[in-house]
């Protein structure tokens, strides 16, 4: 008799349920709509890329060679052209950054991005300018004191 007391005490102390817990559904996180004009949109992009892609290739495929070349070339000389003012601008914002510092001033992207200028010249003027703006800005702050 104490066997069968202890057998029922194992069971009930397992804590079988009765019933299975209810599992959760899957919430929809996105509706057909929203489905549908994701796919729309990809699609879109993915068509206009590759219309871009077959006008290339028409307009190559129109062109003698002279022409094929000197369109390479100017393809070329435009991407050159590019790396070479991303070079610029990188060498400007350093030095921009510099006298910045020197100024007193913390350069964040921001700053950088509006006192960096295409050319060094206009650089400059506006370093100057941002550096004195700051020198009166902390003597009006002093003055206030």
């Amino acid at each position: 008799m104490n066997e069968e007391t202890q057998t029922v005490e194992t069971v009930e102390a397992q804590g079988v349920p009765a019933e299975p817990a209810p599992q959760p559904q899957d919430e929809k996180k996105y509706t057909d709509a929203d489905v549908d004009a994701i796919i729309d949109k990809k699609f879109a992009k993915w068509k206009s890329e590759q219309e871009a892609k077959e006008n290339e290739a028409k307009k190559l495929r129109e062109m003698n060679e002279n022409q094929k070349a000197e369109y390479e070339r100017k393809k070329q000389a435009d991407y050159i052209a590019e790396l070479e003012a991303k070079i610029n601008r990188s060498g400007l914002e350093r030095e921009a950054s510099k006298m910045l510092s020197e100024g007193g001033i913390v350069a964040d992207d921001k700053i950088l991005g509006i006192v960096v200028k295409d050319t060094a010249e206009r650089t400059q003027e506006m370093l100057q300018y941002t550096i004195m703006n700051r020198v009166l800005q902390h003597r009006l702050y002093l003055i206030s004191q």
